[in-house]
């Protein structure tokens, strides 16, 4: 379960996200999500998890990196803000599509 340290680090994580992505360094973008999927990783003690699908991740990479460089989607962000939300709260389940009850 994630601690109030974890929680107040992915807020921070997030804020620092948003204002790169406003300030047009997309690749502090793509560093700060990589960190923050590692943590959430880390926080339900699957890094081992987290290794292998790096080692799988290539053309996932590509499709963030377009998305992240050529549309700078903020909803991506606005999903991460979703997620600790989420997490936060101490939720079992995630509502899907694209958590809207939340």
């Amino acid at each position: 379960m994630a601690t109030e340290e974890d929680i107040k680090w992915l807020q921070e994580n997030v804020g620092l996200q948003e204002f790169y992505m406003e300030n047009s360094r997309p690749e502090m973008v793509m560093q700060l999500d990589d960190e923050m999927h590692h943590k959430l990783f880390m926080i339900c003690h699957r890094e081992l998890t987290y290794g292998m699908c790096q080692k799988l991740a290539i053309h996932y990479d590509r499709i963030r990196s377009l998305s992240v460089n050529t549309v700078k989607d903020n909803t991506i962000i606005e999903d991460h803000r979703k997620i600790i939300q989420f997490i936060a709260e101490h939720k079992k389940k995630m509502p899907w599509p694209r958590w809207k009850s939340i």
